[in-house]
Parts: C-alpha cells; sequence; structure tokens
C-alpha cells in the first residue's frame, strides 16, 4: 500500500486572506458584545465570499443524501466500469467551511479544487464532497451523524453513480479526517450500521 501526501503552498493568498479576516475581528468582537449575532456567523459570511470556479473536464452536482447536501466530482468522459469512490468531509473544527468555501476563499479553489476535484479528475474517483452541519447551531455529534448518513446513503447507492462500493475510501482534512476515522469506525463497529449498508 502506498500513501500519498498533497502539498500545497499558498501562502501569499492566505495572507491576504487572514488580513482580511483580521480586519474583520473588530466587527465580529462588537456584533457578539452587542448580541446582533453570534460571532460564528460573522466569521462564515467573510469566510463565504467567492464563487465557485467551472470545470469543464467534470460534472459537479449539489444533492442531497437522505436530507444530507453533498457535492459529487465526477468525469463528463468516465472510463467503464465500476469506479472508485471518495467521501471527502471538509476542515473547519466543525464550526466553519463547508462544501463550497474555507479561510476567506472558496473550498473549490484550495481544497475541493486541489484534493478532491485533482482525484476526481487524474483518478477518474468519484468524489462526494459532504456539507454537514456546523456548531454552534447544531450541537456535536450532528455533524458526526450527518457523515455516518452520508457515508452509508453512499455505499448503498454506489452503482447509481458507477461506483463499486468495495471500491469507496472515507478521508478529509483537518477536522474533516477526524469525521471520517469516527465514521469509519462507526461503519465497522455498528451492526446497524453494517445492516443498513447490506440491505
Amino acid at each position: 500500500r502506498k500513501a500519498i501526501l498533497c502539498y500545497v503552498t499558498i501562502q501569499g493568498v492566505l495572507n491576504k486572506q487572514w488580513a482580511e479576516l483580521s480586519a474583520s475581528q473588530s466587527l465580529q468582537a462588537t456584533d457578539s458584545k452587542v448580541g446582533i449575532c453570534h460571532r460564528y456567523r460573522i466569521w462564515r459570511v467573510v469566510i463565504n465570499g467567492v464563487p465557485p470556479l467551472k470545470d469543464s473536464s467534470l460534472i459537479i452536482e449539489d444533492l442531497l443524501f437522505d436530507n444530507v447536501p453533498v457535492r459529487v466530482y465526477r468525469l463528463k468522459a468516465s472510463p467503464a466500469g465500476n469506479k472508485r469512490g471518495m467521501l471527502y468531509l471538509h476542515g473547519g473544527v466543525g464550526l466553519i467551511g463547508s462544501i463550497r468555501k474555507l479561510l476567506g476563499v472558496n473550498l473549490d479553489i484550495f481544497i475541493v479544487l486541489l484534493v478532491a476535484r485533482h482525484i476526481a479528475r487524474e483518478s477518474g474517483t468519484v468524489v462526494v464532497s459532504v456539507g454537514f452541519r456546523l456548531a454552534p447551531e447544531h450541537q456535536y455529534p450532528a455533524s458526526l451523524i450527518d457523515c455516518q448518513i452520508a457515508a452509508i446513503h453512499f455505499l448503498k447507492n454506489a452503482e447509481d453513480y458507477g461506483v463499486d462500493p468495495n471500491r469507496i475510501i472515507i478521508g478529509g482534512d483537518s477536522s474533516g479526517a477526524t469525521f471520517a476515522a469516527a465514521t469509519c469506525q462507526y461503519l465497522q463497529c455498528s451492526k446497524k450500521a453494517r445492516k443498513m449498508v447490506l440491505t
């Protein structure tokens, strides 16, 4: 087995985004103290600002997996036969981030574009990015439950996306990797989960 490490330098862009984020911190502090809205909502406004880019080689669909929002990336010119699948869980400590944006820049550009889109484009893997619920509006384990629901749905319906259910992996970045590990443990250890996948 091989492990592949993907490292991309985006320091210049992040420095600009962190400067914008720092400038917004005084606004966050004021709004939270005055009670206009919770500070995480201000973070999300700052973070979710750039529209997604198009990719001519991929079909990108926003769907619901048992009421959990997901974004599916797959090749337009797909090879014949069952493909590999990946359930991708974004980072953001369960407070920020989405299937679209992260860290003041579009998630499609710097996380999904560089990771999920790259995997879909270069390996023919069908990548499903999960838009799980965020705290503090939704307390733990809401986000983990969404990841588990999406995983079970993808495993049960893999063939609808041309994916071999025996060739699906679950992964993520930062806190998304923690959710991925917990989801794998749940699928491995829960008889109820195994029964749902097999039926």
